[in-house]
């Protein structure tokens, strides 16, 4: 971790990419109460839909790597004082590699080509994000969430989309903050690339920076993450990744 002076140069701050720092800083505070039988899976699912994280296994360690793409420092309802520690996410967002037509493996199927881009139509866009969570100043009482893209709304109709029930949110802003950065993913990242590499690429995990170069289609250093791989028998891997706008998911954060 690196130290950064906090306010004042009176309180210390913390700056990494870890799953506490990222909640803290963007402001995703969390009242944690289970009380009824429900597999982890389940519960790991709903968490990290709320955070808007992804779960990674390394095979050895179970990573959490939030989506968010940019330094946060705002730390809303964490502030100075009374020895609390501020910190500040910086997510690594360095590509691990760059990729040519040289490292792109053709597919089995001749009329297919290396690279299959897939993007979302505009008129599918989730552009309205509504998410239910138990009002600390309203007796914990079921409150709903909602954050929408006017634009898209107006021009394509509402698009709804349920995150469903997070109890664990008792504040307005932290719910609120949830479903804005769910929103801005939606809208931005529409954009899904396909294509397979050799084993010399099992390196690779969900989640890494990639820069792919590709000719035919006018792709020159065009950043995605990995969202998927699959290893076949021949140990040929097929990576599945989505368009990475860097900065898209930076936004108003509610306190």
């Amino acid at each position: 971790t690196t130290l950064f002076s906090g306010s004042g140069g009176t309180t210390a701050g913390v700056g990494d990419a870890a799953l506490q720092s990222y909640c803290q800083a963007y402001g995703l505070g969390w009242s944690l109460a289970l009380n009824n039988a429900e597999p982890a899976s389940s519960i790991i699912d709903r968490w990290m839909k709320n955070l808007v994280v992804a779960v990674v296994w390394t095979g050895s360690t179970l990573r959490f790597v939030p989506f968010c793409d940019s330094y946060v420092d705002t730390n809303p309802g964490f502030e100075s004082g009374g020895g609390r520690i501020l910190r500040y996410y910086r997510g690594n967002l360095t590509a691990v590699a760059s990729l040519t037509d040289n490292d792109y493996v053709q597919s089995d199927e001749e009329d297919s080509d290396p690279i299959v881009v897939s993007r979302v139509d505009p008129w599918d866009v989730k552009n309205t994000v509504r998410i239910n969570f138990r009002d600390r100043y309203n007796y914990f009482n079921d409150v709903p969430s909602e954050a929408k893209d006017e634009l898209m709304a107006e021009l394509y109709g509402p698009r709804v989309e349920r995150m469903g029930s997070a109890d664990e949110f008792t504040h307005g802003s932290y719910a609120g903050n949830a479903v804005q950065q769910q929103l801005q993913r939606n809208v931005a990242v529409r954009q899904t690339v396909e294509f397979r590499l050799d084993p010399r690429w099992c390196i690779l995990e969900p989640m890494d920076i990639l820069l792919i170069n590709e000719t035919t289609l006018g792709f020159v250093n065009f950043p995605v993450r990995v969202k998927e791989i699959v290893e076949d028998e021949k140990g040929i891997l097929t990576v599945t990744c989505e368009e990475f706008p860097q900065g898209s998911m930076t936004g108003t954060i509610l306190s």
